[in-house]
Formats: structure tokens, sequence, C-alpha cells
């Protein structure tokens, strides 16, 4: 199975952060994440999962942070479900994660 699920999050100026900064503003993010997942035995599965996002910049008292949000990843896993687990099993995986 092949999921694709693209998101946009929206951001409002943060006029009280943390620190000595009077106000802090984001700019949009954008997501897009995949997860291609196959059945090997009916307790078995495996899948790969890949997410790009980019934007999410951030400014403080009007300078920006240079900061953009660019990371890319994939990740590899195996999942053996135990159908005694009240809620998702057990689990064995690794994970590869690459940029």
């Amino acid at each position: 199975m092949l999921e694709v699920n693209p998101g946009f999050y929206f951001y409002t100026a943060n006029d009280d952060p943390y620190g000595p900064a009077e106000k802090r503003t984001q700019k949009p993010l954008f997501v897009v994440e995949s997860h291609l997942t196959q059945n090997l035995t009916p307790k078995f599965w495996v899948g790969a999962d890949l997410r790009y996002q980019a934007g999410g910049e951030t400014t403080t008292d009007s300078r920006a942070d240079d900061n953009a949000n660019k990371p890319r990843g994939r990740r590899v896993r195996g999942w053996l479900s135990d159908p005694a687990a009240a809620v998702g099993g057990r689990g064995l995986g690794q994970d590869l994660r690459g940029g």
C-alpha cells in the first residue's frame, strides 16, 4: 500500500517568546510524507518511509534566524505484530536514515 500525505502548517506570531526577544514569527512549513508497506505474512510487514519538508524559517524581532527547515530522510522498518498486545503490537526493526 502506498500513502502520500502532504501538509501545510501555518503559524501565528509569538508576542511573548522565551528570552529577551519581543516577537518571533515563522513562515509556513510544507511537508510531504509517504509510506510504502507490504504484508509478508498475517503477522509481519515491512515498510519504507520518505519525508520531505521545506520552509518554516523564523524571524526574531524582524531579523531572520537563518534556520530554513530542509531535512530529508529515509526510513526502512520491519514490524512484528503481537495480536495479544493491546495497541500496536510489539516491534522489531531497524531505522536507516540518510540525507
